[in-house]
């Protein structure tokens, strides 16, 4: 049993880089758009975004990467998205939570944000090179 729980630890840190396990905080809104520009996506403009003061998780490898924003707004982080990349397709799921969508036309990556219990989740990752 040692070794089983032992080995499952193993991956879940192999998996996973330290940096998902740290809380930051601080201006969200300039973490964002420069994962974003890493990524190759691009804002509307070139003036620096409204600070977004908040704590979130984040994890990244070569093809995007996932936040969680344990205390964040579904609506600032939205105003938030919109102001910098332009107007999402927000909708509304069954269970009436909401969730909205950016494709690479948009700004050059796909990004998925939604609200989850206790705070906003944001996933983003590289798109088909657009002709």
């Amino acid at each position: 049993m040692k070794g089983l729980l032992a080995s499952i630890i193993g991956v879940i840190f192999a998996g996973y880089k330290l940096s998902w396990l740290r809380l930051h905080s601080g201006d969200f809104a300039a973490f964002l758009t420069q994962e974003v520009d890493r990524f190759g996506g691009r804002a509307l403009s070139s003036d620096p975004p409204t600070p977004l003061m908040t704590q979130w998780r984040h994890q990244s490898d070569d093809n995007g990467f996932t936040i969680g924003m344990p205390e964040a707004d579904f609506s600032d982080v939205a105003a938030l998205l919109e102001r910098t990349y332009g107007p999402a397709d927000i909708k509304t799921s069954v269970r009436g939570t909401p969730h909205g969508l950016y494709k690479p036309r948009d700004f050059g990556l796909f990004m998925r944000f939604f609200a989850e219990d206790g705070g906003v989740g944001i996933i983003c990752s590289k798109g088909k090179p657009q002709r």
